[in-house]
């Protein structure tokens, strides 16, 4: 069993967003949960530019029951609160690297994002394996009854 929600994950540049959330998409449609997973670059190539396209695209699969893992980085917490009003299906993932660490990764400071205060979940991404970002993501899932241990 399984429902259907909106994974945002958020972090600065160089986090893991885009590693991390094709390996949460990969875990969970090899448990036969459908999901799909969208960043800029697949955002910038199908979809309109601005946030509207995005969150029709997302609304549309949710009501399809299929789990979106969105890794585009909403930098400001206000477009955060946006997001989480307007998408009922809405789980903040964090992935939290140090400034320094994601610069190196990314080969560039990311300037202005902003802590998140109200995600359901903090993955530290610096000194961790892409899968055990995932297995924490997956685990989260798991206890919060989004899917099942049945869906293994």
């Amino acid at each position: 069993m399984a429902t259907s929600t909106c994974l945002w994950l958020t972090g600065q540049a160089g986090s893991g967003k885009r590693t991390v959330g094709r390996a949460v998409a990969a875990d969970l449609n090899a448990r036969g949960i459908a999901a799909i997973f969208i960043d800029d670059e697949a955002q910038n190539r199908y979809l309109a530019p601005g946030d509207e396209p995005l969150r029709w695209f997302c609304e549309t699969l949710l009501a399809n029951n299929v789990t979106v893992i969105v890794a585009i980085s909403a930098l400001h917490q206000s477009d955060r609160e946006d997001l989480r009003s307007t998408l009922n299906q809405f789980l903040e993932v964090f992935l939290d690297a140090p400034a320094e660490v994601c610069a190196q990764r990314a080969g560039r400071a990311d300037s202005g994002f902003e802590t998140p205060h109200a995600a359901e979940l903090r993955v530290p991404t610096a000194n961790r394996s892409v899968a055990a970002s995932s297995a924490q993501v997956i685990s989260f899932l798991e206890e919060s009854g989004v899917i099942s241990d049945a869906s293994a």
